[in-house]
């Protein structure tokens, strides 16, 4: 479970009671500011850096959980 997404575990790696940290390619998250039907994890952007080809944006989800972004400008 991260915040609201609950992910399915790879095959013979989990163990009960043992938490677990996902990792996702900052390039690979989509912004959007409304819900559009996909799973989602509702945040608020709390910082945005821009120099470059790319914008980064650091998000807190309603979970207290940090996230990153990394979105070409």
């Amino acid at each position: 479970m991260f915040g609201p997404l609950v992910l399915a575990p790879p095959q013979g790696l989990w163990r009960n009671g043992l938490s677990a940290q996902l990792f996702v390619r900052p390039q690979d998250i989509e912004v959007h500011t409304q819900p559009h039907g996909t799973p989602r994890l509702p945040a608020r952007v709390t910082r945005i850096k821009s120099a470059g080809p790319v914008v980064k944006v650091e998000f807190l989800s309603f979970a207290e959980q940090t996230c990153h972004a990394d979105i070409p400008y």
